[in-house]
């Protein structure tokens, strides 16, 4: 494995050009685990990744690491959970929201509110229940 301990630009392009990723194992990178139900990767299990053999030593080594961690990282917030998640969210959202908040709330509300209202307005016609007096029910 290269050394990346150098801090002189042009010795950290040229080993940056001639590092190896071979030696990354990410074979047992385990990601049927990632879990996208939500928007968090913090419920990613990259708990058997084995980076025992890259050399991020220095502030170049760990310079590129965060650089490829948060790009990655931000990458994937940016691209599942506000694309996805807006697409979803949007789309979903609508459809249910609008479409069956409206096929609901309406229909529903209306049919409910309207039959069931005046079927107890009707019941309480009937049974003289919006007066006092109980001599005036009906039969």
């Amino acid at each position: 494995m290269m050394n990346l301990r150098s801090t002189f630009p042009a010795n950290s392009l040229v080993n940056l050009v001639s590092l190896n990723l071979v030696n990354t194992n990410h074979a047992n990178t385990n990601y049927a685990n990632m879990n996208h139900a939500n928007t968090s990767l913090e419920n990613m299990n990259l708990e058997n990744t084995n980076f025992a053999n890259i050399n991020l030593e220095n502030s170049f080594g760990n310079s590129l690491w965060n650089s490829l961690g948060n790009s990655f990282g931000n990458g994937l917030e940016s691209n599942l959970c506000s694309n996805l998640g807006n697409s979803l969210g949007n789309s979903l959202g609508n459809i249910f929201g609008n479409s069956l908040g409206n096929i609901l709330g309406n229909s529903l509300g209306n049919s409910l509110g309207n039959s069931l209202g005046n079927k107890i307005l009707g019941d309480m016609d009937h049974w003289n229940c919006r007066g006092t007096n109980l001599e005036n029910q009906k039969n």
